[in-house]
């Protein structure tokens, strides 16, 4: 695959950061200063004036171009576009002066005069996962994957589901032809292998049709890798790889199978956020606590920081009252119901039978616009 041109963004304020552990500067003494958020460079959010309290920070690995800050404390909007810095780590997003999600993120920052910039938002990876299987992981992992990609953002698709369905949605025949870095199976097969020159990670990521959006596809090779894997204790490597990807992707979106196997583990371990297919039958709501729970176990051992961002009512009929009442009854739970709710349409199969994704196949398509609705509801993008 062709490696993506990384985009470099404009530094001005290098001196103010220096590199890794050098990255000391005063942050730490500012304990309760007026914060003007200036318009950030390039891909940030437009913020408006802000005050608060500034907290503890800590600087990024060395060897990193540039420090990363932990603001703690209350730094309140008042009103128009902007953010608040949460006591607990993360953010929450405001339009308007209304409060849009929190989710636990880290920001890139610079300080010059009090002023603080926000020149980046990190790497977002998320995982659709769901025990049962026909619930519709594969169409909306792609569709959303495709959408955040057809609308700027470097994305990365991930499959690891042996079975193949969002490598070959992606990539329709040419999916049989097989990748020279094989994909998601060849590069957990050499997680098994010693080398003084290991594979990078970009070798078994290959391009797709659609611009912006790359795919590490799956093989059945994943099935027989699955035992030895599991065996030598491999759960940590998919983490390790997505991580080297922060500066080349915006997005990563990960396929998993259906079921609570080695793979589907690496990616909740992985991954930032969790998104859960639900397809409104009785069978699917008693998977759905079972399926959260083995999420907060993920969360207590592996990987503290992975939200459940929310539940994706799939393959919805608004006027049999049996999925309403089902959906209905989730949201009085205070589960984290999202909106819009994907409708059932016939549309989708042809999207799968033509290897086109909902967004270049139909743009004006109801579906289409529910999938569009539903990325812009997730946590902001830049």
């Amino acid at each position: 695959m062709g490696t993506q041109s990384k985009r470099r963004r404009a530094d001005p304020y290098r001196q103010w950061i220096g590199h890794g552990k050098a990255a000391r500067h005063d942050v730490h003494r500012l304990t309760r200063q007026e914060a003007n958020f200036n318009q950030p460079q390039q891909n940030g959010v437009v913020f408006s004036r802000f005050n608060g309290v500034l907290g503890t920070h800590e600087t990024a690995d060395p060897g990193r171009h540039m420090g990363r800050h932990l603001i703690q404390g209350g730094l309140m909007a008042n009103g128009g576009h902007g953010l608040i810095l949460n006591d607990n780590n993360s953010y929450s997003k405001f339009n308007n002066g209304r409060p849009w999600r929190s989710v636990i993120l880290f920001f890139i920052v610079a300080v010059h005069n009090l002023t603080i910039h926000i020149l980046e938002e990190p790497l977002m990876r998320r995982v659709v996962f769901n025990q049962k299987g026909g619930v519709g992981k594969s169409t909306i992992t792609s569709n959303l994957a495709a959408i955040a990609a057809h609308q700027g953002q470097r994305t990365l698709l991930v499959d690891l589901d042996a079975q193949g369905n969002s490598s070959r949605y992606l990539l329709g025949e040419m999916a049989d032809v097989p990748h020279p870095g094989g994909g998601s199976a060849g590069f957990f097969d050499s997680t098994l292998k010693f080398s003084f020159t290991p594979t990078a990670t970009h070798d078994f990521i290959r391009e797709t049709p659609w611009e912006n959006l790359h795919l590490m596809g799956a093989s059945p090779e994943l099935e027989e890798l699955h035992s030895k894997l599991e065996s030598r204790y491999k759960i940590y490597k998919l983490r390790d790889a997505l991580a080297e990807l922060g500066e080349d992707y915006d997005e990563i979106w990960i396929d998993t199978p259906p079921a609570l196997n080695f793979y589907t583990r690496s990616a909740l371990i992985a991954a930032d956020s969790c998104l859960i297919p639900f397809d409104c039958d009785e069978f699917s709501r008693r998977a759905l606590y079972a399926l959260l729970d083995n999420v907060k176990e993920i969360q207590a051992d592996h990987n503290a920081h992975l939200q459940v961002e929310g539940i994706v009512v799939n393959q919805f009929q608004p006027r049999a009252s049996l999925p309403k009442r089902t959906v209905q009854e989730l949201v009085e739970e205070g589960l984290p119901v999202l909106a819009p709710y994907l409708s059932a349409s016939v549309k989708v199969k042809e999207s799968h039978e033509l290897s086109r994704p909902m967004v270049h196949l139909d743009p004006r398509h109801k579906l289409t616009q529910e999938f569009v609705a539903l990325y812009a509801s997730l946590a902001p993008h830049p």
